[in-house]
């Protein structure tokens, strides 16, 4: 079964176990909710601290300023998909050559920014579903762990983490939530 956490400030994360996620427009891999990824309870230690410390880099940016509780609270999860129909993994060989020149032909061998590249993916993603009469409500990828996280994941050996984007969050079943006091 596929896992994942998101870490938020309290504010937001008592709207979320109330009325669900709500995607976002863009993000670092195109529109959805991101979560930190696992399928083994023995790394769920390790996605709880991913989502603390992406809740701090929101924080730290201000994006919580508006909130009447900024403190951190994080939103375990299962995601109720057909793996065959309803799932990419953009980080199988496959898939990712595909984007890579996806992405070349769009950019070249020019560095794009990070919105940019949110866009590049959501047109990768929208025509590959096109391509395939099917529309993809999660996606794996892989993006860089929050600064304050690395210590807990084995980058070096791994790469960066597993992060699974919801694009339709009917597919996200909420299992509990976590109350952080930092």
């Amino acid at each position: 079964m596929i896992k994942g956490a998101h870490g938020t400030c309290i504010s937001n994360y008592e709207k979320i176990l109330e009325f669900g996620f709500e995607p976002s427009l863009e993000g670092h891999r195109g529109r959805g909710v991101y979560f930190w990824g696992y399928s083994l309870d023995e790394l769920r230690e390790i996605v709880r601290e991913l989502s603390i410390g992406w809740w701090a880099f929101a924080k730290n940016r201000g994006d919580y300023s508006k909130a009447k509780n900024t403190n951190c609270g994080v939103i375990y999860v299962n995601f109720g998909i057909d793996e065959d129909n309803d799932y990419l993994d953009v980080m199988s060989p496959k898939i990712n050559d595909k984007f890579q020149v996806y992405y070349n032909k769009i950019i070249g061998r020019t560095k794009c920014t990070d919105e940019e590249l949110s866009k590049i993916y959501d047109m990768f993603v929208n025509d590959l579903e096109e391509a395939l009469k099917k529309e993809f409500k999660l996606i794996h990828t892989r993006i860089p762990a929050p600064k304050k996280a690395v210590r807990f994941a084995p980058i070096g050996i791994t790469g960066s983490p597993s992060c699974y984007v919801a694009r339709d969050a009917s597919c996200v079943n909420i299992e509990k939530g976590e109350v952080i006091y930092e």
